[in-house]
Order: C-alpha cells, then structure tokens, then sequence
C-alpha cells in the first residue's frame, strides 16, 4: 500500500484508530472526510516520515477534513492534529 485514495474512510462516523504503514507515500483529498470521531492514527514510520508524506491540505479537499481531534502515534513519538 502506497496511497490512500479519495473518500477511503468518508464517512465512516464510527471510525477511532487506524493504522497507517510506513510504505504509504500519499494521502489524497478527503481521505478521512467526516470521521468524526477519530482519535489515533498509528503510523509505523518516524515523525519525519509522517511529515514527508504528500498529504492533501487544500482548504476545499483537506485530507482529514471534518474529523476529531486525532493524535499520530509514530515509532519516535506522537503528533497532535
């Protein structure tokens, strides 16, 4: 798994973690659109890692727009949204 497409968790309301392995270089538009309730990412990669993935972030298509306040759990540490 490289990149995580369009709409891939939208809508899923009841959605708390997922877990994000560290060969995936994209996460495309509105990924994770109204996942309301998520509250961790697991991410197998460093914090480095994380940030240097292309993520969507335009104010129309973000990729996480519309979700909870979610924490990145990396090898290295934990990133706040």
């Amino acid at each position: 798994l490289s990149k995580i497409e369009w709409h891939t968790f939208t809508g899923c309301v009841n959605l708390k973690k997922v877990s994000i392995p560290v060969s995936v270089t994209k996460i495309v538009g509105e990924s994770f659109f109204g996942c309301m309730r998520l509250e961790h990412i697991y991410y197998g990669g460093t914090m480095k890692q994380w940030k240097a993935i292309d993520k969507d972030k335009s104010l129309m298509h973000s990729w996480n727009k519309n979700t909870g306040k979610y924490v990145v759990h990396c090898t290295d540490g934990d990133l706040k949204k």
